[in-house]
């Protein structure tokens, strides 16, 4: 099967290659690994090392709170970080508190004995759903711990189905599973899978440090003024087309609008933009005078987190398209949240808890989305228990921090 399984990835990365004059995230991954082995040969690898792999802008969102206990506990040990897929690597790659930032080499038996053997790693840590056997397989046999961190399973995945045997083979090869939740602890147990912990989510306390002290943005505070926000972040194409259709009716509510597209390049930038048939102005070139626009569009990353402080009520995108973004950010200020309503929701914890909790909810369409922003406009006791039940979810499941990182200790 281990056989099998290299095969399928070799044609995998081949149709990747194939198609990467036509699409640009493939060529993306492609070109991105191109010389990579090469190139990392040539930097300096000495020094003990504590790896970190995750699959995007997520994930590293999870083991960001990790890599910097590390970086002020451990300065002896430096931080490797590794992406699969663009859009996380194109966005850290300059973040300075690991020591090295690199796309991972495909999963080749090559590649992954030639990587590992580069650096003197302690300790690697896969971050959710990463689960790269020819990487996991080379670990095991040099001896180097590897754990999983702040993952969540579920029982349709194949580890859990009858003909599952290979796919459970991955997981025996972690020397630690830290979980989101008892339902994945039971899951594991359920296989023969103890080396568990149930640990919750480090994004919980990466979200309530950024609430304690928010970076104060004078645009937007200015942007704002004495009126009530709602904030649209991280929103695709998608969302726009619920959203763009009742930004009149916003308007009429007094509501302040500010939206944040997913990604800022100028394609996807534009096509937000299009969406729109009211006047709005760019957070990178945006006016004093807050008569001028009542819509303001984010057009500079690293903000959203710190923007939604200002916000009243907060929309959060991606569920459209599969793949709902980070509502902990909107949440964690004490904020009701809307998204949309996809069934890919459910594979969000956060989504689901906070739905059965009320504080949050999903929307179909413009209509539902102008409804419930008009109901919490007119009911401020709604507007503030959703909100609270929101920022006690948050507060209640800190934590995952400190005791991932004492599990951490126990290996080095």
């Amino acid at each position: 099967m281990h056989f099998l399984y290299n095969i399928a990835l070799y044609i995998y990365y081949a149709f990747l290659s194939l198609i990467s004059p036509f699409n640009k995230r493939a060529r993306q991954f492609t070109q991105g690994r191109r010389g990579l082995i090469k190139n990392l040969q040539s930097k300096d690898s000495s020094g003990q090392w504590i790896w970190f792999h995750c699959a995007s802008l997520g994930e590293f969102e999870q083991a960001r709170p990790l890599i910097e206990s590390i970086k002020s506990q451990r300065t002896n040990c430096k931080v490797l970080l590794t992406f699969y897929s663009p859009s996380g690597y194109e966005v850290r790659r300059d973040y300075k508190q690991a020591d090295l930032v690199t796309y991972l080499p495909f999963d080749t038996p090559k590649n992954a004995q030639t990587f590992i053997q580069l650096f003197d790693i302690k300790l690697a840590g896969f971050v959710k759903y990463e689960f790269w056997l020819n990487y996991l397989t080379e670990l095991n046999e040099r001896h180097i711990p590897v754990i999983s961190v702040s993952s969540i399973f579920r029982k349709h995945q194949l580890f859990f189905r009858p003909f599952g045997g290979f796919y459970r083979g991955f997981l025996k090869r972690f020397n630690y599973l830290m979980v989101q939740d008892q339902a994945s602890v039971e899951l594991l147990k359920s296989i023969g899978i103890t080396n568990v912990s149930l640990t919750s989510d480090t994004r919980f306390d990466r979200v309530y440090q950024l609430a304690k002290n928010p970076k104060s943005i004078n645009q937007v505070q200015e942007f704002k003024g004495s009126q009530s926000v709602i904030v649209f972040g991280s929103v695709w194409p998608s969302d726009m087309r619920i959203i763009a259709p009742i930004l009149d009716d916003l308007m009429s509510l007094e509501l302040r609008v500010i939206i944040a597209p997913h990604q800022i390049e100028a394609s996807f930038l534009n096509e937000v933009i299009q969406s729109l048939s009211n006047p709005y102005q760019l957070h990178s070139n945006m006016v004093t005078d807050r008569d001028s626009q009542s819509i303001l569009i984010i057009d500079s990353i690293g903000l959203l987190s710190s923007i939604y402080q200002y916000a009243n009520i907060a929309y959060v995108g991606g569920a459209f398209n599969g793949t709902l973004h980070n509502i902990l950010e909107p949440s964690t200020y004490g904020i009701p949240v809307l998204f949309g309503d996809h069934p890919t929701n459910q594979k969000f914890k956060e989504a689901t808890d906070l739905c059965e909790l009320g504080g949050a909810k999903p929307i179909k369409s413009s209509q539902q989305l102008l409804d419930e922003i008009e109901l919490l406009m007119q009911n401020t006791s709604i507007m503030q228990k959703r909100g609270n039940v929101c920022r006690n979810y948050v507060e209640e499941n800190t934590g995952a921090t400190d005791k991932i990182m004492e599990l951490i200790s126990a290996y080095l």
